[in-house]
């Protein structure tokens, strides 16, 4: 029976705190919960409440001082001196406590004040300041009197400054106390001493005088100082505003008409973009223009929780067009795909935007993820104008600088296949640097409203209850911003004493401080539960009510209510059947700001773990996964979840978001324990990086240089082991590629090295010495080199390539591209063409996409070999090749490669204004590949194609670069060329250097043993000899 009674008295305990917190009661919340820790050690319910009751919070603290109170000592008679210390504690009381302050801590005549606990007000700050100057001012009026009834001169000296603090058992803990006491020590008689935080929120409500920035003991960092010295009739505040009655703004409607109409028309650039910063009003321009003109609105949100998630932004209009319900499963979901988009309906990127298993699609065969990534996004697009192939929308793009690469690439075609009858509609920061052309958007930069537009808004807010005055006041601490003006008016209507105190934890500096207090004042608004509102903050601004009940672990009647309460406050707002979505993004980073750290680490990890279970096309969004895990400082998990977002996105052709994700990952590889398990993660996060940060950007791409270097030092510390292999191969190819020759040998001596103590059978010296003496014109050792390594078994598996080779080149065919050129350059042509037939057929029984992406090699060689014959014919057949596999399978190398080769042959065909693009091309090979060693020979084409066109000058300066790059790099291969090439050229134009440019030609093709460049350059010589005068 006792043991009954007890958990009856415990369980209405705890239903007496849950009422407290609900009330926002938290110290009496925490009575309960003690009494229940009393009666039953250890219970959860109690705890997790005494963990909630404890947080941070932002609070001003003031210290007052009397100044000489040692010397009074002294001087007075203890009766008379604690008749002074009666008077100044009595005057410091009455101005704190009419201020709402609270006094901590009585430490003999000093006063340490708090404003903010257990009495929040949205101006806490400036309470505090106010308390300072009435002490002030009040010791000043009653001095006299004491001077006459006791011959002292009271004086006091004050400081404040805002801080964060943690409130646990009623106690403050934190900094914010010992700054303000030291910073007193500063503080001139009579004077009110402020720090810069608290200058911060209470800017413009006094007049003040900086004082420079002071060292105080103990405080790392100086801290900035200002005297106050009296109250301002009028403040100012920056501040932004939101989705209320519409007013001014009518010129940009006027824009927004004319593009309305422009899209109806059929017009090349029917698209706008409203640029400003946050709460300037772009969402409600758009609504107001799209009531006006009875447009229809196909929204797509940009989120800052998926900058690395492909399409998040145009999955609700994805499914909508496709009639895909939330219920429908995965093969409902296919269906209706297939039905809307056709052919495009099995494309992953498409499946993956749509939750839609990648094993259940059927996507083109022998397609490199690039491609299919590039009819993905035409299929996109199809879709969405398909909406409006009888009417007419606006399609709306928000908050672009948080957009995903893939959208951004949507949106690049949106914008250039425009549709009669659709609207391309962007929002974005000021920040945000499209990356289309000019041409192809409209923007439209949006400024702060003018004072009678923000009074004529004041006016239709619900219940505003302001005027006059106060109102004006608020308009001048708006400063045009409509979300400002909004939030301020809508702070003073939700103020409640028992509200929770202001909190933040680290500060989002993008927040006005004193606006941080209005918002604060709203998430404090009765009925508002805040910790519901922490953990929507905390997933995201998008929430799954689901997903929510379930992280809150609520019941349903309780959440339900409690829901119904944050919506009704304005905080929240429908945006789905089963979504809610904060009206404002600067509502939720100051909800999440009001958590303390380990409460806010729990929820993203239960969030977490709650992804990959509840039915929520999230939970198959690996990078958000990642996020909430790197959050819960779960860094192992987190590392492996943004492995697994960039895998999938690596196979989806998204490599800019699957670097993003890496370079995430990477971060945190910091965290783990030291030791090999910590290397070789973040050896295998480079490698995966490097690889999707050279397909996005090229070998120029920084985050490959920086990995390849520091792949080398991950291996040199992990030893020579097999499993090093890869990476070494993989760094090796890298350096050969970019031209750093002598940084390739050194990563072939380790590969050398690790070969011959792990006792594997491969030709290691043959492939990376091969290679490498080719491009610096060795030729013969060159030769033996390769053809023993294509005479290795290791080099020629059946019908795959070497298991320990890492990259997409089957090597025994690059060796073969390579030894066909040198084949050709010793005086071997018909040698050089008989490597080609069967290096061909091994791509063929290659499997997709390693056969088709090696025979790029073979035909960009026998290009280089039919240019040099002169049979530019012969080499269109093989450019021809290239560019099919550049677009067939999406291959950007060979389709680039493909491109400058056909504009040459162009060139040589007559066609002078080719000449211009294969210069840019090439520009862009050396700038996005960053393929060096090569440079040398594709700059010596160029400038045959410009002689060829008639710049002759041009020539001979590209001719220079080439041999200016080859002595740089080391390339040397084609050096003999180019010298013949600037040798006639030089005599042909009359500059000096022509005759010694021929005669170095000679003598370096003999000592390279390039027969054919020798024999080339003997008879340059000799025909240039008579053009010499005797």
């Amino acid at each position: 029976m006792a043991s009954e009674r007890i958990a009856r008295q415990v369980e209405s305990l705890l239903e007496n705190a849950r009422w407290a917190v609900d009330a926002g009661d938290h110290e009496q919340s925490r009575a309960f919960a003690t009494a229940v820790l009393a009666l039953d050690p250890g219970n959860a319910q109690a705890q997790a409440l005494l963990e909630g009751s404890a947080r941070r919070c932002q609070m001003t603290m003031m210290f007052c001082d009397m100044v000489g109170s040692t010397a009074l000592s002294q001087e007075l008679d203890p009766e008379d001196l604690t008749e002074v210390l009666r008077e100044y504690r009595s005057i410091c009381a009455g101005a704190v406590e009419h201020y709402g302050g609270f006094i901590e801590d009585r430490q003999g005549d000093g006063l340490l004040v708090r404003f903010g606990y257990p009495n929040p007000h949205e101006d806490d700050a400036r309470r505090g300041v106010l308390s300072g100057l009435e002490i002030v001012r009040e010791i000043r009026r009653r001095g006299p009197a004491l001077r006459r009834a006791l011959g002292v001169d009271l004086h006091v000296r004050i400081a404040l400054h805002t801080g964060m603090v943690v409130i646990d058992d009623g106690g403050i803990v934190g900094a914010a106390p010992n700054e303000a006491a030291r910073l007193q020590s500063l503080a001139d008689p009579d004077v009110v001493l402020i720090s810069e935080t608290t200058q911060a929120l209470v800017e413009g409500y006094f007049d003040v005088e900086a004082r420079g920035r002071a060292e105080l003991r103990g405080v790392p960092v100086p801290v900035g100082t200002y005297v106050v010295t009296r109250e301002r009739a009028s403040a100012r505040l920056s501040a932004a505003a939101s989705l209320t009655p519409f007013t001014g703004r009518e010129p940009e409607l006027d824009v927004m008409a004319a593009a309305w109409r422009d899209a109806g028309e059929g017009a090349a650039a029917a698209a706008i973009m409203l640029s400003g910063g946050a709460g300037i009003g772009k969402s409600r321009l758009i609504m107001e223009a799209a009531q006006r003109l009875r447009a229809e609105c196909l929204l797509c949100p940009c989120s800052g929780y998926h900058q690395t998630t492909s399409l998040h932004a145009f999955r609700g209009v994805l499914e909508r067009v496709c009639g895909i319900e939330h219920e429908d499963g995965p093969a409902e979901r296919l269906a209706k795909l297939r039905a809307a988009a056709g052919d495009g309906g099995d494309l992953p990127l498409l499946a993956t935007a749509l939750s839609i298993p990648l094993d259940a699609i059927e996507p083109p065969a022998e397609m490199e993820p690039g491609k299919l990534r590039e009819l993905a996004l035409q299929a996109a697009v199809g879709l969405v104008q398909s909406h409006v192939a009888a009417g007419a929308a606006m399609l709306v793009i928000e908050d672009l600088h948080w957009a995903d690469e893939t959208t951004l690439d949507l949106i690049g075609v949106l914008l250039r296949r425009p549709r009669r009858g659709l609207l391309v509609v962007l929002t974005a920061r000021e920040q945000f640097q499209p990356p289309w052309p000019d041409e192809l958007v409209r923007r439209v930069e949006l400024n702060p409203l003018s004072r009678p537009e923000l009074e004529t808004m004041a006016e239709g807010v619900q219940d505003c209850g302001l005027a006059g005055e106060r109102l004006a006041e608020l308009i001048d601490r708006s400063d045009g911003i409509p979300l400002y003006l909004e939030e301020l008016i809508r702070s003073f209507d939700a103020r409640d004493p028992r509200a929770l105190s202001r909190s933040i934890h680290e500060p989002d500096p993008r927040i006005p401080a004193a606006l941080r207090d209005s918002l604060l004042a709203r998430l404090a608004s009765p009925g508002v539960d805040l910790p519901l509102a922490q953990i929507a903050a905390t997933i995201g601004r998008d929430v799954d009510r689901g997903l929510l009940q379930r992280v809150a672990g609520l019941p349903d009647e309780a959440f339900q209510a409690k829901l119904a309460n944050l919506l009704a406050a304005r905080l929240f707002e429908h945006s789905g059947a089963r979504t809610v979505r904060f009206r404002h993004e600067l509502i939720r980073v100051v909800a999440y700001e009001t958590q303390r750290r380990s409460a806010a680490g729990e929820r993203h990890s239960r969030i977490a773990d709650l992804l990959g279970t509840v039915d929520l096309p999230a939970s198959r969004d690996a990078g958000r996964a990642a996020f909430h895990l790197e959050k819960a400082h779960r860094y192992d998990e987190a590392i492996a979840a943004y492995i697994a977002a960039a895998r999938a996105g690596q196979e989806l052709g998204a490599h800019k978001e699957a670097t993003t994700d890496l370079t995430h990952a990477l971060a945190l590889v910091e965290h783990l324990p030291e030791g090999p398990r910590r290397l070789v993660t973040e050896l295998t996060v480079r490698q995966l990086r490097s690889f999707s940060a050279v397909m996005a950007g090229g070998f120029s791409a920084p985050e490959s240089k920086e990995d390849h270097a520091r792949s080398a030092t991950l291996c040199a510390a992990l030893g020579s082991g097999p499993e090093m292999l890869p990476s070494l191969l993989v760094g090796w190819t890298y350096y050969c590629s970019a031209g750093d020759l002598a940084g390739a040998d050194e990563v072939s001596d380790s590969v050398e090295e690790v070969v011959a103590t792990s006792g594997l059978d491969i030709p290691a010296r043959e492939i990376c010495k091969g290679v490498s003496r080719f491009f610096q014109g060795r030729f013969e050792e060159a030769r033996e080199l390769m053809e023993r390594f294509l005479e290795h078994p290791w080099a020629i598996p059946e019908g795959r390539l070497p298991a320990e080779w890492p990259m997409p080149n089957d090597p025994y065919v690059s060796i073969a591209a390579h030894l066909l050129a040198t084949e050709w350059i010793v005086g071997r042509p018909e040698a050089a063409l008989a490597i080609a037939e069967p290096a061909l057929r091994r791509c063929a029984g290659l499997s997709f996409p390693f056969g088709a992406f090696s025979s790029g090699y073979i035909h960009s060689q026998l290009v280089l070999l039919y240019r040099l014959d002169g049979d530019h014919d012969a080499a269109q057949k093989h450019v021809r090749e290239m560019l099919t596999l550049g677009e067939r399978h999406g291959f950007s190398l060979w389709l680039l490669v493909g491109s400058i080769q056909d504009l040459m042959t162009r060139v040589h065909r007559g066609d002078r204004l080719a000449l211009d693009g294969a210069v840019q091309g090439l520009r862009v090979w050396r700038q996005q590949l960053a393929s060096e060693a090569w440079s040398p020979y594709f700059l010596t084409e160029l400038a045959i194609a410009q002689t060829r066109a008639g710049e002759r000058a041009a020539a001979v300066a590209t001719l220079d670069e080439a041999l200016e790059v080859a002595a740089q790099t080391g390339s040397q291969f084609f050096t003999a060329e180019t010298l013949r090439l600037r040798g006639t050229l030089r005599h042909e134009l009359g500059h000096p250097g022509g005759l010694a440019d021929l005669q170095q030609a000679v003598r370096t093709a003999q000592h390279q043993g390039a027969t054919a460049f020798h024999a080339r350059a003997l008879d340059a010589l000799g025909a240039a000899r008579p053009l010499v005068a005797p």
